[in-house]
């Protein structure tokens, strides 16, 4: 496994989604689409998802984490916990333990499956007008 200074610290994703198992994480409704019914999160939350989700398999420093998501904003180390368990929720009973805790470190996105991420559809282009053929005239 990675560590998270091996991580990116890119900005979240704006457009897109991910795939992973039985779910999809639909990055402009900021939803978590679930067999059972979706679930919107808010956008810290949503956030912190998709920083753990875009890069699978790799130890997120808590530090990280706070820094990625919530910048120079002062917040309790208590909010990065609390934010999880509300993923976790999210997530549904059965994928819960996609997210490994890493004691005094940080967590790790694990799922079981490949995330594929799927770029956002772009709207379909209007074919260019065809000109009617022209008619020659009756003898």
């Amino acid at each position: 496994m990675r560590s998270a200074s091996d991580a990116s610290a890119a900005p979240v994703p704006s457009a897109g989604r991910y795939l992973v198992g039985d779910i999809a994480i639909d990055t402009r409704q900021r939803r978590v689409l679930r067999p059972d019914g979706d679930v919107e999160l808010t956008q810290r939350v949503f956030d912190l998802l998709i920083a753990l989700v875009s890069e699978p398999d790799i130890l997120h420093t808590r530090e990280a984490l706070l820094e990625r998501v919530w910048g120079t904003t002062c917040i309790e180390d208590s909010n990065l916990t609390q934010s999880i368990s509300v993923i976790r929720r999210a997530l549904g009973e059965a994928r819960k333990g996609w997210i490994r805790t890493v004691s005094k470190r940080g967590y790790s996105f694990e799922p079981p499956a490949e995330v594929v991420r799927q770029p956002p559809e772009r709207p379909a282009a209007t074919p260019p007008a065809v000109d009617a053929p022209i008619a020659s005239p009756a003898d």
